[in-house]
């Protein structure tokens, strides 16, 4: 009998489980287009993911594609990646989500966060370096220093044949395989999943002092200003803290 080859949906492959004992497949996912990204909130090298993932197709070997995984960012990590392998630049036109304002984090920022009753805003995003989501989880959990027994705080969407969602049929437009971002909740007072009101921050950063305060104020600046929530409006009219102020 003569020897086939197979062609399968990646994300659909991985979905199944059932790929995994039987040989490997190695496959490759056309590169992004970057012709629609207008928008660069941060320069890096132009360079593509050239990663290769193995699953294991009916004991045969087909040669030839690549892994796109892409890394959802709104804060920080756009301008600190830390540990996690970029394999280029930032861009501008990524998905709409809810963000907000909305979780002290342990240095004391007012950092942004998945907020499910806030307004979408267009979030930044980026490929990465590594050679299967696992290790791209795994990269974004140490450079946020999340501990590992911590469940739910990465998040990853695999990308289907037949998209089904915006954040999937957003993927697929870009020929992206696989999204991960980082899924911490607000945290307010200490306490995880307390969503504060816009009082609560304005009240929050303005008892800030010392380098706590320099910090807070230098990371609302730096987050890219197509992050435009109504927090942040709040907090520019109320504190006067917007992209350029000097402290």
């Amino acid at each position: 009998m003569a020897e086939s080859w197979h062609q399968v949906d990646l994300a659909g492959a991985c979905l199944k489980k059932d790929l995994d004992s039987n040989g490997k497949f190695k496959a490759m996912i056309f590169s992004p287009d970057r012709r629609s990204h207008e928008v660069k909130p941060r320069s890096c090298k132009r360079e593509l993911a050239r990663c290769v993932v193995t699953v294991a197709v009916s004991g045969r070997i087909c040669e030839g594609w690549t892994l796109n995984i892409a890394c959802l960012g709104w804060g920080s990590l756009i301008w600190e990646p830390g540990s996690l392998a970029l394999a280029g630049e930032w861009y501008g036109d990524g998905p709409a989500l809810p963000i907000e304002f909305s979780r002290v984090a342990d240095g004391g920022e007012l950092s942004t966060a998945i907020c499910l009753n806030a307004p979408p805003v267009k979030v930044c995003w980026a490929l990465l370096a590594v050679p299967s989501v696992e290790e791209a989880c795994a990269a974004l959990r140490d450079r946020e220093q999340i501990p590992e027994q911590r469940e739910g705080a990465v998040a990853s969407l695999l990308v289907s044949r037949k998209p089904v969602g915006a954040l999937m049929e957003w993927a697929w437009n870009r020929r992206i395989n696989a999204v991960i971002w980082t899924a911490l909740p607000p945290r307010f007072d200490g306490i995880e999943g307390r969503v504060p009101s816009v009082e609560d921050t304005v009240a929050y950063l303005s008892g800030l002092t010392g380098e706590t305060l320099k910090h807070a104020r230098d990371y609302i600046e730096r987050i890219p200003e197509q992050i435009d929530t109504p927090y942040r409006r709040i907090i520019r009219r109320q504190l006067g803290w917007h992209p350029g102020s000097v402290l």
